[in-house]
This record gives C-alpha cells, structure tokens and sequence, in this order.
C-alpha cells in the first residue's frame, strides 16, 4: 500500500470513528433519520477502507503476474516487451547466451 493509500485509510478511519462518537452522543437526542445517516455515513467510510485494501491486493497481483509473464518470456529465449520494441539480433543472441549459461548451471 502506497503511503497516499495509509494515510487516506487512516483518514477514512478516523473520520468513520468520529462519526460512530457522533452516532451513539446524538442517539435519543435527535430525529431518527440523523442517526440513521450518521450510521450509514461512517459505514460508507470502512467500505472505502476494504476498497483501497483491495486495490493494494490487485496491484500485487499484476505485478507479480507481470513478473512472472516476463520471466517466462525471458527463459523461453523470446523478445522481452520493454519498451513495445522487439530484442534486435546482438541482444537476442547475447540473451541466448545468458539463459544457457543458467540452464547449465541448473542442470548439473
């Protein structure tokens, strides 16, 4: 999780606490329909908090796909997608080189 994605869930957390306080302080006190809105205000807030948690998950998740994808691509002694340009011949060949050279050490 980034530290923008921390301290807007440390925001949405402290606001959701605040308005819980405000709920239960109000509660009697007021129109039904203001607790009510308080209670679902700050239920919104923790939904937010999950949301965010799950971007950080999906962004681990691509990563760790695209990582593996790249991997796999490397190994397999094809052109890595860096920069949407194909490996030109001297840099195939020199990469050839190197995942044999890996391959040997694996197999003995």
């Amino acid at each position: 999780m980034t530290r923008g994605s921390r301290g807007l869930c440390g925001l949405y957390l402290l606001v959701a606490a605040w308005l819980a306080w405000c709920t239960f302080a109000t509660f009697g006190d007021v129109y039904t329909w203001v607790t009510l809105i308080n209670a679902a205000a700050s239920l919104v807030l923790i939904i937010a908090v999950i949301r965010e948690t799950v971007i950080r998950d999906e962004r681990r998740t691509v990563g760790r796909l695209v990582e593996e994808a790249t991997r796999r691509t490397a190994w397999e002694g094809e052109p890595l997608p860096a920069d949407g340009d194909p490996l030109d011949e001297e840099e195939q060949a020199a990469f050839g080189e190197i995942a044999e050279h890996f391959d040997d050490r694996s197999a003995a």
